[in-house]
């Protein structure tokens, strides 16, 4: 990548990083309007919103890492050390009959 591009994205990334979105602008306008006191009932509505979303997001990884290298030891097993004994290759050959 050229380094104008490069340039040119991470100050994109930046400008972004400081603009603020929808749920603080709603944090700020509920502090305007009413005070600070009652802007903690939405800032903790935030906080629990990007609690989960984060979880979600952090489970989804570990799925899919977990898949991918299950998904590799299988075909390793497939391709080079195919044992009759090897539940892994069983599992992964009987869900591939319930797939197809």
């Amino acid at each position: 990548m050229d380094l104008s591009v490069w340039l040119a994205l991470m100050a994109l990334f930046f400008a972004g990083g400081l603009t603020p979105g929808p749920a603080v602008m709603m944090v700020m306008s509920a502090s305007l309007r009413y005070g600070a006191p009652t802007a903690l009932v939405p800032a903790a509505g935030v906080s629990a919103a990007n609690l989960v979303w984060i979880s979600l997001a952090a489970t989804g990884i570990a799925i899919g890492v977990v898949a991918a290298l299950g998904a590799s030891h299988s075909l390793r097993a497939m391709l080079f050390d195919v044992g009759p004994g090897d539940p892994a290759v069983f599992l992964i050959a009987s869900l591939l009959f319930l797939i197809v």
